[in-house]
């Protein structure tokens, strides 16, 4: 699945970089806020899947949030709410 995130994250990288060549070119301050937009849209993309990666290469059952499902806000990934402390 690691290379399904690499080949993600890269398509996301090629394509901000084509939007930052045409915001280097933009004039029209409509579009220059739609490809601002669309950075960064992309950017919180890129952000969420580099998180799923790191949960799955910290996750000892090899799952994307391992058995108890995604850490909440204010626990560890390690507390993940499975009871075992």
């Amino acid at each position: 699945m690691e290379a399904d995130a690499g080949d993600s994250l890269r398509q996301i990288t090629e394509r901000l970089e084509q939007l930052a060549g045409e915001l280097a070119d933009a004039t029209d301050e409509e579009r220059t806020a739609e490809l601002v937009r669309e950075a960064s849209k992309l950017a919180a993309e890129a952000g969420e899947e580099v998180e799923r990666v790191l949960r799955r290469g910290t996750d000892p059952s090899g799952g994307p949030d391992g058995p108890a499902g995604p850490a909440q806000p204010g626990e560890s990934a390690d507390e993940g709410g499975t009871g075992n402390a």
